[in-house]
């Protein structure tokens, strides 16, 4: 292999490395967006995006709010319509069976009358069961009234024991009655002063000896003397009650009879369950169980003056009675809904998202630097006005830019002009002659003239010095002393510099070369066109959380027409003032952060106010 194949495959190696390590890095790059998008969520996806699932999420919730609605409205309506014809079902059977007992109590008033009952109640013997048994008037008697299986008459020296004859009975061979049980509830029957009585199988008096029945018994009294004589029983089959339900029986209904004792009579469903409930219903009231699908509607209803009660339980299940016609509602106002979901969102894009789109489009030459109106048909709607205060926006910009520019060029200029006049050779050449002076003077000590030339190398060190632009306020009064100081060896005693400082106020910072030209105009258009004996007086406080640097000389002073004349900008003798209070006034940000004080012929005062920080 020659040695020009062996670079060339190097260089190819070396290539494909390249490319491996870049695509790694791609697929980094999209690794960590795609976790940065997980964390932000929602809010990183597009307008349009966030659209879509809106809409998404909304239509699922109407959905469901709709479902909810329509089974809750739906299903209660239809319960509480089911709940009231089960309880009108419940008092149709009550009053049905009502009947047929209210059949069972024509006949026994009918006894009453009979003339085979009175003489078997009456006589002072009764009657033996043969010769009752041969009389055909009682089972006449029974025939209208298909309700009454049988009857016995039984009187009440047979229940005292004084006598032996059985009491008389018809059409009751299966029958037998249980003379200490009648015994026992003969105080109750009489209570009832003529009204009767329903007990299932007597409660206790009759024993059947196959199937239970329903007895009806009621104290026979003498019609001559009113005195109770004994009692009649008629029995009739359970049939009469259980019959009533025939055409109220449904697959999802069970019922209960209950007897005066709450003892059950008869039963279709599971008794366990249906007396669950007992214990909160009571006569003519009824009880829904609460379920979203399937609810249990409870009802009860108590015959008058019988003591008999009737409980019933009706399993509802909602889809089982829903229909079509039902169904059509509810499945329009979805399609209605997502119709409107849909011309809504159609309505978005075309109104709102593609014309947000192609603003931000006509945006993004700004993130080049170019600060330039957006141009693009828009409606006169918000998008228009969006449009309209950007490009507004974008003007607003463009001026404060080059207010701005103009600002620093002023603060700039004046640092300059600041230097400038420092720097000038009179000014430099008069304080070394004055210098000079003192050294050749014999009567000068030379520490004087020592102190002399270090401060004026220091002051010219300060002021001179690079570095930032903001100085603490100790450095601005050490040079503002220092100038001073010159100024004195250099005009003698024609003023006199005092110094009030608060120590806690010397951090604050503040723009460099900020104190000595407002001194320095104190001196030469206060002190020295006073044409004597000056002051110059320069206090430092803290009040309220702000930094006062206060200035005040005892010079010629101004005329507040004259003041508004300089900061106006038409007094040229005192641009330096003008200056150096804009560039103040530029590093506070505010306007309210100076007072100038004077007294034409007394005094000018110059207060500078720093946030304190």
């Amino acid at each position: 292999m020659s040695k020009s194949d062996s670079d060339n495959r190097t260089f190819f190696e070396d290539d494909a490395a390249i490319e491996s390590a870049d695509e790694q890095l791609d697929l980094a790059a999209d690794a960590m967006n795609v976790k940065k998008k997980k964390r932000r969520g929602f809010g990183s996806f597009t307008l349009k995006q966030k659209l879509r699932r809106l809409f998404t999420v909304t239509l699922i919730l109407y959905v469901l709010c709709i479902g909810f609605l329509f089974v809750f409205i739906y299903q209660n309506q239809i319960v509480d319509t089911e709940r009231k014809t089960v309880a009108a079902d419940l008092q149709t059977i009550g009053q049905t069976i009502q009947t047929r007992i209210n059949n069972v109590n024509e006949f026994m008033l009918a006894m009453t009358g009979n003339d085979v009952a009175k003489e078997y109640f009456t006589r002072e013997d009764a009657p033996s069961s043969e010769d009752m048994l041969n009389n055909n008037a009682i089972a006449r008697m029974m025939a209208p009234f298909e309700e009454v299986s049988s009857v016995f008459l039984i009187r009440f020296d047979y229940l005292d024991g004084t006598a032996t004859t059985e009491p008389y009975s018809k059409m009751s061979s299966i029958l037998r009655l249980d003379r200490d049980a009648l015994r026992e509830k003969r105080e109750i029957l009489e209570d009832k002063r003529g009204g009767y009585v329903v007990w299932l199988n007597g409660d206790g008096i009759v024993k059947p000896q196959r199937e239970s029945v329903m007895c009806m018994l009621r104290v026979f009294y003498d019609a001559g003397t009113q005195r109770k004589v004994g009692i009649i029983c008629a029995t009739f089959e359970l049939s009469q009650l259980i019959n009533a339900l025939d055409n109220y029986k449904a697959d999802n209904r069970e019922y209960i009879f209950y007897d005066h004792n709450g003892d059950t009579i008869y039963v279709t469903g599971e008794e366990e369950t249906l007396r669950k409930h007992d214990s909160v219903l009571s006569a003519e009231q009824s009880r829904i169980t609460k379920g979203l699908v399937r609810r249990d509607i409870y009802a009860t209803y108590e015959i008058p003056k019988t003591g008999i009660r009737i409980a019933c339980v009706e399993h509802y299940v909602l889809w089982e009675s829903l229909s079509y016609k039902i169904m059509v509602i509810p499945l329009i106002s979805v399609a209605l809904m997502v119709l409107a979901l849909i011309m809504l969102d159609m309505m978005i894009r075309r109104y709102i998202t593609r014309p947000i789109l192609k603003l931000s489009d006509s945006m993004q030459a700004v993130k080049k630097g170019w600060l330039r109106r957006v141009s693009m048909e828009t409606n006169e709607d918000e998008i228009g006005m969006l449009k309209e205060s950007y490009n507004e926006m974008l003007v607003e910009m463009n001026r404060l830019i080059e207010e701005l520019l103009d600002k620093e060029k002023s603060v700039r200029k004046t640092e300059i002009n600041i230097l400038q006049q420092q720097i000038k050779p009179h000014f430099l050449y008069n304080t070394i002659e004055m210098i000079a002076s003192l050294a050749i003077d014999d009567e000068t000590p030379r520490e004087q003239v020592y102190d002399a030339l270090e401060t004026l190398g220091s002051f010219y060190r300060q002021f001179l010095s690079k570095g930032s632009n903001e100085v603490p306020l100790s450095t601005e009064l050490e040079i503002a002393k220092k100038y001073l100081k010159l100024q004195k060896l250099r005009y003698g005693d024609i003023f006199d510099d005092e110094y009030e400082i608060a120590d806690d106020c010397l951090e604050r910072l503040l723009p460099k070369l900020t104190i000595q030209p407002l001194i320095e105009n104190s001196l030469y258009h206060g002190i020295r066109k006073k044409g004597g004996h000056g002051l110059i007086r320069l206090r430092v406080y803290k009040e309220n959380d702000l930094v006062y640097v206060e200035l005040y000389d005892d010079g010629v002073g101004m005329s507040e027409e004259k003041i508004a004349q300089i900061m106006e900008g038409e007094e040229g003798q005192h641009f330096g003032l003008r200056r150096t209070i804009e560039r103040f006034c530029y590093f506070e940000e505010t306007n309210d952060c100076y007072k100038i004080e004077s007294k034409e012929g007394e005094y000018t005062k110059i207060t500078l106010i720093l946030r304190y920080k």
